[in-house]
């Protein structure tokens, strides 16, 4: 667990320790906490372990789970790392600023990586250099593993396979969300981070990386339709407006129709996401709210003062955690004129809560699920594996479900209309 003492770490490592670790004698894998200061990991574990581990068991779990001492920057602690690990899951971001020496290093040594980034131009870089290499040793490298994007890639994914049943191709994905959460100090810098001195990446490949499938372009192409005012919706009889992550969880689909094969060669198919409000009254000032936002991080002193009233280590409150939810609910047309509908529900906090649960159980695919790994969509016979850099639902994502219903996360698919 790299990055283990900052907001959405330490709540992983909550999780590790409640659902995993509860008796040092019947761990199924052991684990370790990684990151740059020795005395933050120390006093996230012991947090960890004194609210969800058994008393009698502290001590004994202790010599269990290790500490390593790595930085971003340090490629010689991060290499020594990644050779003695077989899964890490990391949420120290922003990534285009400390992910990429980790990824390098796990797509030479064979080891697999997760990670919650919400940063496709990123993204875009490490499947341009990094992704050959890993299926060349076999590590599995699942960027968006957090609600950054999972919920919206398995609902599309989901409604995309029944699709499929039908002999249908998708041509159109409208995802609608309903979503209580607040955002971290983490999230507000990888947001600031990426606003600034954005450039275009020139991809090596001489194309969108997001449209590649190992060094090839795929003709199975999505494109992103904004939604950029407030409307009503029949679809969902409510007014919508613009989601700010959009972008990010359509790209991210984007990725997995290339290689997934949602749509037909010959048609685009299109991915338009919409913030679902009660009403009109609720819709108008949260659509207001959200464009003064937007232009204020352009304005010279307020990321800084920003970064300064919500800092990188906070988030929050346990209480505002349990109360937060997302409904996530995606109709898929098909070619022929079907329609399929696919929900996903996250019954705590998704942003956070969640988002460290959803990772956790996406690195733990390639060990707890290892002899299931050919059962997947796109496992390679001939490289007898599934190494490569994936979004979830084009990597291990049935995998992925099956953990993340076990932990209370909800799916339901059904055919809304026949062609």
């Amino acid at each position: 667990m790299f990055g283990a003492s900052g907001f959405t770490g330490s709540l992983c490592v909550d999780f590790l320790v409640e659902r995993y670790s509860q008796n040092p004698d019947k761990m199924s894998f052991r684990w370790a906490i990684a990151g740059r200061n020795r005395s933050a990991l120390e006093r996230t574990l012991n947090n960890s372990l004194t609210q969800y581990a058994p008393a009698e068991h502290i001590t004994a779990l202790k010599s269990k789970i290790d500490i390593i001492i790595a930085d971003s920057n340090n490629v010689d602690q991060l290499k020594q790392m990644v050779r003695n690990g077989r899964s890490i899951v990391t949420t120290a971001g922003p990534f285009d600023k400390y992910g990429t020496n980790l990824v390098a290093l796990c797509a030479a040594y064979g080891t697999h990586l997760s990670d919650i980034t919400g940063e496709s131009d990123w993204v875009r870089k490490m499947i341009d250099n990094y992704e050959l290499q890993a299926k060349k040793s076999g590590a599995i490298l699942t960027s968006h593993a957090g609600h950054d994007c999972i919920p919206w890639e398995l609902a599309c994914f989901n409604a995309a396979e029944l699709l499929g049943k039908m002999n249908q191709k998708v041509v159109k994905f409208e995802a609608f969300d309903r979503i209580n959460g607040n955002i971290s100090g983490g999230t507000l810098a990888t947001i600031i981070h990426s606003l600034q001195d954005r450039t275009k990446y020139n991809a090596k490949l001489g194309f969108d990386p997001l449209s590649s499938h190992f060094g090839k372009k795929s003709p199975h192409e999505l494109k992103l339709v904004n939604q950029n005012f407030v409307t009503y919706d029949k679809a969902v009889d409510a007014y919508v407006g613009p989601f700010v992550m959009a972008a990010v969880m359509g790209n991210c689909v984007r990725r997995s129709c290339s290689i997934n094969q949602y749509s037909s060669a010959s048609t685009k198919a299109t991915y338009h996401e919409k913030y679902v409000y009660n009403s009109i009254w609720t819709a108008i000032p949260n659509f207001l709210g959200l464009i003064a936002l937007a232009s204020g991080l352009f304005i010279p002193g307020v990321p800084d003062l920003l970064s300064r009233l919500l800092p990188p280590g906070t988030g929050p409150s346990r209480a505002d955690q349990m109360a937060g939810y997302l409904l996530v609910q995606v109709i898929a047309t098909g070619d022929k004129g079907g329609k399929t509908e696919s929900w996903c529900y996250i019954p705590r906090d998704p942003g956070y809560y969640y988002t460290a649960r959803m990772l956790v159980e996406t690195g733990l695919v390639p060990i707890l699920n290892k002899n299931q790994l050919s059962t997947l969509p796109n496992y390679s016979a001939e490289d007898k594996g599934i190494g490569g850099y994936w979004t979830p639902a084009a990597g291990t994502g049935p995998l992925i479900q099956t953990r993340l219903e076990d932990i209370g996360i909800q799916f339901q698919t059904r055919v809304f209309k026949k062609a």
